[in-house]
């Protein structure tokens, strides 16, 4: 019956848009709109949609799972399957937020935080809960706790078919590993940099 292409526009705290348009035509399918998280994404440029169709967004400290409301039926209303609040644990500061995802090889979801969080949850969102999501700061806790310059993202994330989740920050490019029980740093390879540029 077609493809539909889905979009996000996440990027102001107070509302989210969420919608569905033909891919040939561009004709809107459907639009959700929901109240937004109160704190602004870095951006809402950042999503991937997986092979059971669902459409996953970062937006604030959430992540957030949409799907076809009937089933199979492009033209049907957006969903809401699953919301998850990334725990406190899985934050390097208290107004930390998403940046970027990707799909891994294993099904599994990576994130990476504006504050240098690493981060997986289960690729499907029945299993989201704040026990299931592994995250490795590249941030010590003191830097983390306001003592010193934090590592920063601004860029989303990439992954290769071996469990490697690549990351570049404000002062390095990693490789991070998950094995399916733990993400770990590979390696590190630090660069020159001028520090945040302005705008």
């Amino acid at each position: 019956g077609g493809r539909e292409a889905w979009y996000s526009e996440v990027s102001q705290p107070s509302s989210i848009i969420i919608g569905k348009v033909d891919a040939a035509t561009g004709k809107q399918f459907a639009v959700h709109r929901e109240a937004g998280t109160g704190l602004a994404s870095v951006s809402g440029a950042y999503t991937l949609l997986d092979r059971a169709g669902r459409f996953v967004v970062a937006k604030g400290q959430t992540l957030s799972a949409y799907t076809d409301a009937k089933p199979g039926v492009r033209s049907s209303a957006v969903a809401t399957e699953k919301n998850l609040q990334i725990p406190a644990s899985a934050l390097c500061r208290r107004d930390d937020r998403l940046v970027g995802i990707v799909l891994l090889w294993t099904g599994d979801i990576a994130f990476a935080t504006a504050d240098g969080v690493v981060g997986v949850v289960p690729g499907d969102p029945a299993r989201w809960t704040p026990a299931a999501v592994h995250a490795y700061s590249v941030n010590p806790p003191q830097v983390c706790a306001g003592s010193g310059n934090v590592e920063t993202v601004s860029n989303s994330i990439a992954a290769d078919e071996n469990g490697g989740i690549y990351v570049v920050t404000s002062s390095a490019q990693y490789r991070f590993r998950w094995d399916g029980k733990q993400v770990r740093p590979t390696w590190r390879v630090p660069y020159l940099s001028d520090g945040p540029q302005g705008g």
